[in-house]
């Protein structure tokens, strides 16, 4: 018995070096330091099948390069109609890199919930770091929108997250294969109430308990941009049934929709003319 155990342990002894160098490897996923993973170059442009409650092909494209308080930033629009969740975001926007970032600024008006007056504005997010590790929280911020619902006041507060969520040393899309894509995850908490007078009555009522109403994924490709997006669009209201007694809600009390767009074709230069 006390052979055997010699030996077992010397068998041991001999696995466990093994183990750990089949986990490092040396080949962890990283980004091509040399690559551009949004090329915004006017005249570059990006078309997307999009699939979603109701499917359509985008057309995202760079419109020009400006200048707003000194910055140089570069334009983004997209052809009409839009359909995925990120072309809506990026048509209008104001992108720019800064220190190996991809930050933009734009508009998200489409959220599902029935109003116009709700929209997130989006300053400045990060939208990937190629200096960054996987894991790394890249942008927070918090904002507060308010709209009128036939007289009564509703206040909607919401939290944007984006993470560099993993890069990917392959990732196919379309059934082309594309290495050393970034993957970045892109989130949004809300929280909601309507305040007012019901029938005299000074109230305020939780309309949209803390949730996320947002929960995607983007993925960015070395010399191309994007070349998917994935997001589920939900919220399930509270205390709809007690409120529509008084007023007509603008929006379904529940609301589930993923929308993801891949990209289908694309134009760019890595270089201005």
């Amino acid at each position: 018995m006390k052979r055997l155990m010699l030996f077992l342990g010397f068998v041991i002894s001999l696995l466990l070096p093994s183990c750990s160098n089949d986990d490092d490897t040396g080949n962890t996923p990283s980004v091509d330091e040399n690559a551009n993973y949004f090329p915004g170059n006017p005249g570059n442009y990006w078309i997307y099948d999009v699939m979603a409650a109701e499917p359509g092909t985008d057309s995202l494209y760079v419109e020009k390069d400006t200048v707003v308080d000194g910055l140089s930033l570069t334009k983004l629009n997209a052809r009409i109609p839009r359909y995925g969740v990120f072309t809506q975001l990026a048509s209008g926007s104001l992108i720019r890199i800064d220190n190996d970032r991809l930050l933009l600024t734009g508009l998200l008006e489409d959220l599902g919930l029935g109003t116009d007056q709700i929209v997130l504005p989006f300053s400045n997010v990060v939208l990937y770091d190629t200096n960054a590790a996987a894991g790394t929280v890249l942008f927070q911020d918090d904002g507060m929108q308010t709209a009128d619902i036939e007289g009564l006041e509703l206040n909607f507060e919401y939290q944007v997250v984006t993470s560099q969520n993993n890069i990917l040393s392959e990732y196919e899309v379309n059934g082309t294969l594309y290495n050393n894509v970034i993957e970045t995850a892109l989130t949004v908490r809300a929280q909601a109430a309507v305040t007012g007078d019901l029938e005299g009555l000074p109230v305020t009522v939780p309309i949209l308990i803390d949730q996320e109403l947002i929960n995607g994924f983007l993925y960015f490709a070395p010399d191309v941009g994007l070349i998917r997006s994935e997001i589920l669009l939900q919220y399930e209201l509270s205390n709809a049934a007690e409120l529509q007694e008084f007023i007509t809600l603008p929006a379904p009390t529940e609301f589930s929709e993923v929308n993801i767009q891949e990209l289908v074709d694309y134009r760019v230069t890595l270089q201005a003319p």
